[in-house]
């Protein structure tokens, strides 16, 4: 399972919103501009001071306001005097300096940007925006904007694909983690005649406490081991599980570095999610066991 697929099924992150994925720190969409990778993300700070445009993505219209910066030298030199241009010179200045910034919005919401004018600023505007910063991949070019968003530019900006998978806010989120021993059939008849002092075989664990079939089961959602990922299944089988407590980040999920079990002295007899009994590793005979000490 890659990394974005783990995402999906993550479980606060399965149902996620729009608008709650747009919010994150992890959040950090990747667009192409001629043949160079650049990053969208949130900026820290609103810019004070702006230059308000009127835009239309189709037929959506909103304000984006752009900062002053180096990104953009030629209107950089005219920034302090801007009130004193022409307004079509102005414009016609931003649409020939600010197109790689326009074309990562038409990339990003996958729709044709129109500037309409440039609009006088005003407090009220300023309160609705949201600070953005793009920039190269490599950080040598970067410029800050703003956006007043819209529903449908949240829907669109906020998918799952912009989270940054390897952002620490995101890696280092835990699920609860069991190591399973092993799994098999019980009828209706052992289950309701077992009690304290029974032992089940476990020819797949070896005296070490080390079994051919283990596995980890993540949150009950998840299946891995040395080699891979899956979505967990239900099933009607009986597993048996380390009864010590572990976590997993989604990091070291992802990378298939697993956590290691300290022992498998206490044991867990699990069925359908739900534990049925409580023993421990015992030997029986040149075997190992279950050996039950309480019956739930």
């Amino acid at each position: 399972m890659k990394p974005y697929e783990l995402l999906a099924h993550w479980p606060n992150w399965e149902e996620a919103s729009p608008a709650t994925i747009l919010e994150s720190t992890a959040w950090d969409l990747l667009t192409v501009i001629h043949d160079e990778p650049y990053r969208l993300r949130k900026a820290d700070a609103l810019p004070t001071d702006m230059i308000c445009l009127r835009v239309a993505f189709e037929d959506e219209e909103l304000i984006l306001g752009l900062a002053d910066g180096p990104a953009f030298p030629e209107l950089h030199a005219l920034w302090s005097v801007r009130e004193n241009v022409p307004p079509a010179i102005l414009l016609a200045l931003i649409e020939k300096e600010c197109g790689v910034l326009f074309q990562a919005l038409e990339n990003s919401v996958h729709r044709q940007l129109v500037i309409r004018q440039i609009e006088p600023n005003s407090k009220s505007l300023a309160r609705a925006f949201t600070p953005f910063r793009l920039a190269k991949s490599d950080n040598s070019w970067e410029c800050l904007f703003t956006l007043a968003l819209t529903p449908t530019l949240i829907e669109e900006l906020g998918q799952l694909k912009a989270i940054n998978v390897t952002h620490e806010a995101i890696r280092t989120q835990e699920l609860p983690v069991q190591v399973e021993l092993a799994t098999f059939h019980l009828t209706a008849e052992e289950v309701a005649s077992m009690a304290p002092g029974d032992a089940l075989l476990l020819p797949e664990v070896n005296a070490e406490g080390q079994s051919s079939a283990q596995q980890w089961i993540v949150a009950n959602r998840f299946t891995a081991n040395e080699k891979d990922v899956e979505l967990a299944r239900e099933d009607t089988l009986f597993h048996v599980f380390a009864a010590q407590p572990l976590t997993i980040s989604f990091g070291d999920l992802a990378a298939g570095t697993l956590p290691t079990l300290e022992n498998t002295e206490a044991l867990v007899l699990v069925h359908e999610g739900k534990p049925k009994a409580y023993g421990r590793r015992a030997t029986l005979g040149n075997q190992q066991s279950f050996a039950i000490e309480e019956v739930l």
